[in-house]
């Protein structure tokens, strides 16, 4: 099963990356690995719900990879691997990533990776039982959750042969190289990257919050890798299909995904305007992670507990303006002992930056909407609000960081290639 699951991930990340020759090399490799990743994930899912061992999924799509790279002749980059002074920064910058990581991990992670995220993948390795992480009793852990984590996790078990706390622990990790190698190639200028890279690693906040082994790591890497794909978004059919397939496994990690995906999609209508057809395929593209994320929540999941909990106070609750007030304040007294580097990112910004690109225009709407919604999510909140603010709110900015960083390196990029005449975007 080992060996099985190598060579499809390596025959598969292979596949994908030539499939994005249009992005830098460092982003075709991480983006072709979350592919893999996504669909790992979705054939341990339906290997589940079918009954159908995953070793015969894989096998198909390992002989299809290999085929198509056969036919087109081109296996020989993956060989290629020489090791230049931006390679081995990047070397470096994952080392001080992975030095960081192990200094705040532990064994099962954080409360929430305990009692929702691996109890839901051990639910995940038992064909016959695992419909029952959906008890009444269970509804603490939030089984409405998404099963992205989940369902690699039990892979991971599934190929150890055993539940072992690494597994969840190496998973843990993956999130965070992700966004440390998108930041470091986003740009051109590799001091620029350096500098995205340097602000996550000193942020002790970012970094604890990525060893909690937590889903939000994984929401924060797509949605920064959604971002990032707007900015960059491609023109070519294969390669716009993929685009959708990867922004739309934002869903299928947390609920909070779903709204990302509609943000972002608005985004690429408007940038594929004039191309219905381009959009089509973006929507196509989609569709296999959406079509799972329907068929989870309408046969197996309880009402998310913002539903099922919501009453008649729901008009009180929106117009009594103490609520504003404590989540104002709360946002406010947050980011200036927690995220200190983001009010300083939009000073400088609005200060100095006198170039802004349309594109990273948007990306900063979009990522500013999806803060809005996510305050207005904590006025009609069931839950205690104090309660709910202290529980989620470090949370909710650690998934959109990543992307407001990378628009801020990128907004750098910008203005220091317009001082010496040149414009990247």
């Amino acid at each position: 099963m080992i060996w099985i699951t190598g060579l499809f991930a390596i025959s598969g990340m292979l596949y994908f990356s030539q499939k994005l020759d249009a992005m830098p090399k460092a982003i075709q490799w991480i983006m072709a690995g979350t592919i893999v990743l996504i669909l790992l994930s979705l054939i341990q899912f339906f290997g589940i719900v079918l009954g159908i061992a995953t070793i015969w999924p894989l096998l198909v799509l390992f002989a299809f990879f290999v085929i198509k790279l056969v036919r087109r002749g081109k296996t020989a980059p993956f060989l290629n691997l020489g090791l230049s002074e931006s390679t081995l920064l990047w070397l470096i910058l994952i080392g001080l990533a992975v030095n960081s990581y192990q200094k705040y991990v532990t064994p099962w992670g954080g409360w929430d990776a305990i009692a929702i995220w691996n109890q839901h993948a051990k639910f995940l390795t038992e064909h016959q039982n695992w419909t029952l992480m959906f008890a009444k009793s269970l509804g603490s852990s939030h089984p409405d959750y998404p099963l992205f984590l989940p369902s690699l996790i039990a892979f991971a078990w599934t190929c150890g042969d055993q539940l072992h706390f690494i597994m969840p622990m190496i998973i843990g990790l993956i999130p965070l190289l992700g966004i440390i190698t998108l930041l470091y190639f986003a740009t051109e200028n590799r001091l620029l990257g350096v500098l995205g890279v340097g602000m996550i690693l000193i942020d002790k906040e970012f970094i604890n919050q990525s060893s909690a082994q937590y889903a939000d790591t994984w929401l924060a890497f797509f949605i920064a890798m959604g971002v990032y794909l707007l900015i960059q978004l491609p023109r070519k059919g294969a390669q716009v299909i993929l685009t959708g397939f990867l922004i739309s496994a934002s869903c299928w990690v947390k609920n909070e995904g779903l709204i990302f995906y509609m943000l972002i999609s608005i985004g690429v209508l408007f940038e594929l305007r004039k191309d219905k057809v381009l959009f089509a395929k973006y929507i196509l593209g989609g569709l296999p992670v959406l079509m799972t994320l329907i068929l989870f929540k309408s046969i197996w999941t309880p009402p998310n507990d913002m539903v099922s909990e919501s009453n008649s106070s729901l008009v009180t609750k929106l117009i009594t303006t103490e609520r504003y007030k404590m989540i104002f304040l709360f946002t406010l007294k947050t980011i200036q002992s927690s995220f200190v580097l983001l009010p300083g990112m939009v000073v400088v910004s609005l200060a100095f930056f006198k170039i802004w690109p349309s594109k990273l225009i948007r990306s900063i709407v979009i990522l500013g909407v999806l803060f809005a919604v996510y305050l207005g999510i904590y006025v009609i909140t069931p839950k205690d609000l104090t309660w709910h603010l202290e529980t989620s709110f470090y949370r909710l900015v650690h998934q959109i960081y990543p992307g407001i960083l990378l628009c801020f390196i990128l907004l750098l990029e910008n203005n220091l290639d317009a001082f010496q005449n040149r414009k990247v975007i």
